[in-house]
């Protein structure tokens, strides 16, 4: 796998906190230019084992970035989706285990609550993220929260 990875226009992302089960992570994708993956939403549902998915955090134009890499090995296929760092979205990618579920922007259309989104992951490529990265595990460490 190549260290450099495309990117992918993440539109928005949406907390989806539930009481009996992993909560969910939304990243909703503008796929319009991006042929391989529209290929790979049009493809997948839930669930999917063939891909993985790891967070990261770092700097980018003066601003504090979180990041989805999305990969399939098998393929050689990989993504890295980039969004400003929100404290929710934060509190919910540290909670671990989790669920990334990725739609499409035409899919997932104006719905902005997870109520309204729920309703559309039925067309959704979805990741359970089992461990932290090591770059997260490094930076909570000295704070005890590993």
């Amino acid at each position: 796998m190549p260290d450099r990875v495309p990117g992918a226009s993440l539109v928005r992302w949406i907390v989806c906190p539930r009481s009996t089960d992993l909560p969910i992570v939304v990243l909703v994708v503008d796929d319009g230019d991006d042929h391989d993956l529209a290929a790979v939403l049009a493809q997948n549902h839930v669930p999917n084992n063939g891909f993985r998915g790891e967070w990261g955090a770092g700097q980018g134009n003066g601003r504090w970035l979180v990041g989805f890499r999305l990969v399939m090995p098998v393929d050689c296929f990989a993504r890295l989706l980039i969004t400003d760092v929100r404290r929710e979205l934060l509190e919910a990618i540290i909670d671990v285990p989790h669920i990334v579920a990725i739609v499409a922007q035409a899919t997932a259309g104006d719905a902005s609550t997870a109520a309204a989104i729920a309703l559309r992951l039925g067309g959704s490529l979805t990741v359970e993220v089992a461990h932290r990265s090591a770059h997260v595990a490094r930076r909570l460490a000295p704070r005890g929260t590993n």
